[in-house]
């Protein structure tokens, strides 16, 4: 199956019979995807069961100039269906501190953002089936952290093996490889995805809030982001 519906990938989306179907596929291995919280899963089951878990966290800036671009193509948001602007306001700066302030629902409970999501998740560092990937080191040295990846996954890769998916993974070609059919919610999943282009959006101001707030919720943790390469 080459392109794999995200009704079938994401966890959350698309009806509970699909894991009916899923069931019945023959597959050795399944991959799937969520935005859920710990809390939101069955994580005890996941953790008897075995199951593998690959947690990608990004420095919260670009975090959010990300999800504002991605946000910004979903219908209820381009049909303007009340309360957009409440919850994704058009305008970069009231974006901004919206989402930083965790006024949107998406990612939990109401005033809880990212960066509660990152703790949350981080609080299971210590689970031998979760491994902690930040997107920025995937960005610093890509074959290292494939590396460790497959080790965790217990999946060897050969040197040809690991160039090949850099090669399929890269902006370029995952942007090549988007069908011309594509809705613009999908093509607008591959941007630029580099590290730093918060800096031509956040205030001075903005950018002292994100950091004391990220002091504040994950500041007992070991945790620090990369905000430029």
């Amino acid at each position: 199956m080459k392109h794999f519906s995200p009704v079938f990938s994401c966890l959350e989306i698309g009806p509970v019979s699909k894991f009916e179907v899923v069931d019945n596929l023959i597959m050795r291995q399944r991959v799937f995807m969520t935005h859920l919280s710990p809390a939101c899963l069955n994580f005890d089951k996941f953790q008897r069961k075995g199951v593998k878990l690959i947690y990608i966290m990004r420095n919260p800036k670009d975090q959010v100039i990300s999800w504002y671009h991605f946000a910004h193509q979903h219908h209820f948001i381009q049909n303007k269906v009340e309360p957009w602007d409440q919850l994704c306001p058009e305008d970069f700066g009231k974006f901004i501190d919206i989402c930083i302030e965790g006024n949107q629902g998406y990612f939990g409970k109401q005033r809880e953002g990212y960066l509660e999501h990152v703790r949350y998740w981080y609080e299971h560092k210590d689970d031998p089936n979760i491994l902690f990937v930040m997107y920025e080191d995937l960005q610093r040295d890509f074959c290292k952290e494939v590396r460790k990846i497959s080790d965790f996954l217990e999946v060897p890769l050969s040197n040809a093996q690991v160039d090949q998916i850099m090669k399929n993974t890269s902006i370029q070609s995952m942007k090549k490889n988007v069908p011309d059919k594509a809705t613009d919610l999908a093509k607008s999943m591959v941007r630029k995805g580099n590290v730093g282009n918060w800096k031509d959006h956040f205030t001075t101001e903005q950018s002292q809030y994100c950091d004391d707030k990220v002091k504040r919720i994950l500041g007992n943790t070991d945790i620090q982001f990369t905000y430029e390469l």
